[in-house]
């Protein structure tokens, strides 16, 4: 952008313009307004896709449409994802992520996550709307059931591994209670024992002194 043209919007030390009464740019209004549309957009686009997907109905599929939606949700949920894992990790050894793992991982994640918004919006763009027969919409409506099986399949294996690291958490960590019980039962049989062995030994340290008492008295006499 020209150095003027950058200067009337954000601030700038290559053109000195006169700033608004707020100290800012002349126009520095334009990019608040745009920052502050753009951070209601997500939200939009999901209540659009959210309001989309509720009114989708399947009332009819072409004979064999269910082989185009499996492979579809397989090339966009399984080999795509494999692909990207690829290019990102090729990416980050060649230097391009540099340290930043949050862009690497940001990545990978386009790469795993099923179309939604962008498909629905180019198949209700193209669908006419005068039609009394919208098969575009059902295929839709079909790719995204497909691809939401897929996902939840995926959220139930996770779901169960986790139960299960639980499950296995849980009973390791009853182990080491019941270990730490039984060293503790030791320790205090040990400490018993020890006293024991100090009464002992201060008994045995008194007979000598009362030995030693004795001894030195019968000397002292002869």
């Amino acid at each position: 952008m020209a150095p003027p043209l950058k200067a009337l919007f954000v601030p700038s030390n290559q053109v000195h313009i006169h700033p608004a009464p707020d100290e800012q740019p002349p126009l520095s209004f334009v990019i608040d307004l745009t920052s502050y549309v753009g951070n209601a957009s997500v939200p939009l686009g999901l209540l659009l896709l959210g309001a989309t997907i509720s009114r989708l109905k399947v009332h009819a599929m072409p004979p064999g449409f269910w082989k185009t939606a499996l492979a579809i949700t397989a090339t966009r949920l399984i080999i795509l994802p494999i692909i990207g894992v690829g290019l990102t990790t090729g990416f980050y050894k060649g230097g391009w992520f540099g340290d930043d793992h949050l862009v690497r991982f940001i990545s990978v994640l386009e790469f795993g996550l099923p179309n939604a918004t962008a498909l629905v919006y180019f198949t209700a763009f193209y669908t006419d709307p005068h039609l009394d027969d919208h098969l575009q919409m059902d295929c839709l409506a079909v790719c995204l059931i497909f691809a939401e099986l897929l996902v939840t399949k995926d959220k139930l294996d996770n779901l169960k591994a986790n139960e299960d690291l639980d499950a296995k958490t849980k009973v390791v960590t009853e182990e080491d209670t019941q270990e730490l019980a039984s060293l503790k039962k030791e320790l205090a049989s040990k400490d018993e024992d020890l006293t024991i062995l100090k009464e002992q030994a201060e008994h045995l340290s008194n007979e000598y002194d009362a030995t030693s008492s004795s001894v030195k008295s019968r000397k002292r006499f002869i």
